[in-house]
Order: C-alpha cells, then sequence, then structure tokens
C-alpha cells in the first residue's frame, strides 16, 4: 500500500473509557484498547497523502514500528490505498458519494469505493420487458449506476399502466415503453447510457441472440411461464445466455408475495435454467391437491377467461430494491451476492419469508456444449 488511507466510511471515536473505535460495521471495525496518543495522531494522518516513510517522518516515531502497525490496521481491513485516480468525473464521484462508503464499509480488498463503482460502469445490462418489473429494475439501476441499460419491448404505454409502472407519466400514454422509459432514465441518471430495442421477444433463437449480444447481464422482467411450458422465449433466452455465459436474474411478485433469484451465473460455477426448472415445478405445484391443481391450470395455454395481473407499486418497488442490491454485490465483487442459485421470497401481508435452495444436475451445465 503507498499512500496509505483510513476508509472514508470509517469514523474514529473515542468511548468515555478511552478506547477509540473504528468504523460502523462490525465486519469490518476495530477497538483499541485504552489506545496511546500517538495512535490516535496515526490514524489523523491516515489520510493517503503520505508514504509510511513520510507518516513515520511526521510522527517522529520508528519507520518499522508505524509499518507494523500500518500493516495490522490494513489487516483488519480499515484502509485502502490513496493512490490511483478514479476515472469517474467529479460530479459522478458526488452523486455516488453514498454509495461509495458503502462499498468502502464492507469490502476487503483494500480498494477504494470508486472502484466499485467503475465496475458497475463497466455493465451493460438486458432488461427484457418494460412493464411494472422491468420500469422498477431500470429505475434502480440507473440510480445505482449500472453504465448502461438495454431496454427490451415493443409495447406502448396505457393509462392503467401509470398506477405503478414508475417510469411513465400521462404524456407517455401512447408512447413506446422503451422511448419513454428512456427519457425518464435520461433525466435520473444522465451519466447512464439507454439502449432501446423496441421489439417483443419471441421464441425464436436468432432475435434472442441479438438481443443479448454483448450484454453482462440479463433481467427477466416477464412471467411467460417458461419453467412450466416448453419452447417459451423465456427457455431459448436462457439457452442463449448459458451458450453465450451470461448471468440471468429471474423475479416474481403479485401485490402480496415477492420472490427474488434465482441469479443464474451461467459459468458453470451454479445451477442453470433446466437445473433448477424440475426442482422450482415441485415447489410450485406445492403439496395440496386443491393448490397443485390451482397452479397447473393457471399455466394453460388456452383459458377460458384472462386477467391482467394484478401487482401494484409497493410490491414491484420492494422486489426491485432487493433484486438490485444484490445484482449491485454480484457486479462488482465488493460483497457475496446472496441470490446464486437461491431464490428469496416474503410474504408481504405476513412479513414471513423463505430461501429456496437449488443445486445443479449432474452434466447439465457444462457451458462448453450448452444446457442439455
Amino acid at each position: 500500500m503507498a499512500k496509505p488511507r483510513l476508509k472514508p466510511s470509517h469514523p474514529v471515536i473515542r468511548t468515555a473509557a478511552g478506547d477509540i473505535v473504528i468504523g460502523k460495521l462490525a465486519r469490518n471495525s476495530y477497538v483499541v484498547r485504552d489506545a496511546p496518543q500517538a495512535f490516535v495522531d496515526l490514524l489523523q494522518l491516515l489520510d493517503g497523502s503520505r508514504t509510511t516513510a513520510q507518516l513515520a517522518e511526521a510522527l517522529r516515531a520508528d519507520e518499522d514500528q508505524v509499518r507494523r502497525l500500518v500493516e495490522r490496521l490494513a489487516e483488519a481491513g480499515l484502509l485502502d490505498d490513496g493512490v490511483g485516480a478514479s476515472t469517474l468525473s467529479g460530479v459522478e464521484l458526488e452523486r455516488y458519494d453514498r454509495q461509495l462508503l458503502q462499498f468502502s464499509a464492507y469490502e476487503r480488498d483494500s480498494l477504494p469505493g470508486f472502484a466499485y463503482q467503475e465496475r458497475l460502469r463497466a455493465q451493460r445490462v438486458c432488461l427484457l420487458g418494460m412493464g411494472g418489473w422491468g420500469s422498477w429494475l431500470a429505475l434502480n439501476l440507473a440510480l445505482t449506476g449500472f453504465g448502461t441499460l438495454r431496454l427490451v419491448d415493443g409495447d406502448r404505454v396505457e393509462l392503467s399502466n401509470l398506477g405503478r409502472q414508475v417510469l411513465y407519466d400521462a404524456s407517455s400514454v401512447g408512447r413506446l415503453k422503451v422511448t419513454a422509459a428512456r427519457d425518464a432514465l435520461r433525466r435520473i441518471n444522465p451519466h447512464v447510457d439507454i439502449e432501446e430495442v423496441p421489439e417483443f421477444v419471441r421464441p425464436d433463437r436468432v432475435q434472442v441472440e441479438r438481443v443479448l449480444a454483448d450484454a453482462t447481464l440479463v433481467c427477466l422482467c416477464w412471467s411467460d411461464g417458461a419453467h412450466f411450458v416448453p419452447g417459451t422465449a423465456g427457455e431459448i433466452v436462457h439457452d442463449v445466455a448459458v451458450q453465450l455465459h451470461i448471468p440471468v436474474l429471474e423475479i416474481a411478485a403479485d401485490p402480496f408475495d415477492v420472490t427474488v433469484g434465482p441469479l443464474y451465473p451461467n459459468d458453470g460455477t451454479g445451477p442453470c435454467f433446466r437445473c433448477v426448472r424440475p426442482q422450482l415445478q415441485t415447489l410450485w405445484w406445492g403439496a395440496s391437491t386443491t393448490t397443485s391443481e390451482l397452479r397447473k391450470a393457471q399455466m394453460s395455454v388456452s383459458p377460458l377467461r384472462r386477467t391482467e395481473n394484478a401487482q401494484n407499486a409497493p410490491s414491484l418497488s420492494a422486489m426491485a430494491g432487493l433484486a438490485v442490491n444484490d445484482l449491485m454485490a454480484f457486479a462488482t465483487g465488493y460483497a457475496e451476492p446472496a441470490l446464486l442459485g437461491r431464490r428469496f421470497g416474503v410474504a408481504l401481508r405476513t412479513l414471513e419469508t423463505r430461501i429456496d435452495e437449488f443445486e445443479s444436475r449432474p452434466g447439465c451445465c457444462d457451458t462448453t456444449v450448452g444446457p442439455r
């Protein structure tokens, strides 16, 4: 570490007993009992502008002793390196300031917070569907600074969308969703690039390969029954994502229940869609005969009467926040993502939660040949 710096996320507090507490999170905090004044002086000098030798000179202390102390602070996860400038602009650094502090407070690699924000900026996220799920996800992705959002949807905004699809207002009615969303997202964060694909995704492998090309993440923002009905566009999206090694996040929700995940890494390190499909079917059908019959009927391709989705804005906002929070960890590596091969659910009426774990099937996720 060329010029050690006390992480900007870490406050320094002297307790009534004379101890020094550094940091906020138990994971990356440290308590020094009966800390001498020389130690406090060192902390005040750790601003990233001095080498260890210069710190020793300023403290009029032995350089080896100062180096050992700095090494201990670094091992405790309290320091990063003051050397190096960010490729982010000054405006971006200020915009994401609180987020950079979050990265700094939790990470363990002694990297400055901006290093993780730069990793977010390098992401190209393909959102398939810009309705309730997609609009809320796009909002959160833009606010957190994912660099490029590719919006895919052939639909137009309707008046009934305005109560729950966050990027649209009365002036959007009749416009293509991807265009109206583009304009809103550019107002919200001009540092994010927006790509429009005004198309409905069909069960067409050539189209899907074109739409997903060079994406680093895919968010499936629709429910087409891919886990239950063969040959859907969602199934082809998953197959192409495995072939191209693109991670995919699935979400689902209604006004009363939210489920986020699984996140499929599609690099051979976790289960793929075809691994999860039979496991998820078993969970969905349930143990009750009545529940099983009801849910199987919902998968009918020709219902006698079809109704619209009834999901509301509060459930959508909860789902999107949980999803993007985990995508931040996955895309930057500042923390371990919780949704790899897992699905988190919360019942919004009772706040009961559940986690479903999925396992890889032997031979299913060989990414050199595609899923079997």
